[in-house]
């Protein structure tokens, strides 16, 4: 099933990632799975869980592998594909 979203979400995210470029799109995305990822937290009721004593390691950790990570995952596609003979996505 994951494999499956993955799939489908590629294809739909491929034409809006060549329009609106790959840094607006992964902010967008992250943006609305943040969201997701808090209310069903707030659902959960599963703040409390978190180690406060890990806290600012899992935000840079999130930063550095998420953000940064997939935009320049994107950015380098983006040089790949300079004439839209090769498509790759995620």
């Amino acid at each position: 099933m994951a494999a499956l979203c993955w799939a489908v979400a590629s294809l739909i995210s491929a034409d809006v990632t060549r329009t609106i470029g790959g840094l607006a799109f992964n902010r967008l995305r992250l943006f609305f799975v943040s969201i997701m990822l808090i209310s069903y937290t707030f659902y959960l009721d599963t703040w409390n869980t978190i180690n406060q004593d890990f806290l600012a390691i899992i935000l840079l950790s999130g930063i550095v592998g998420i953000f940064l990570g997939d935009t320049l995952y994107l950015f380098q596609f983006k040089k790949l594909d300079q004439d839209g003979k090769i498509f790759f996505f995620f």
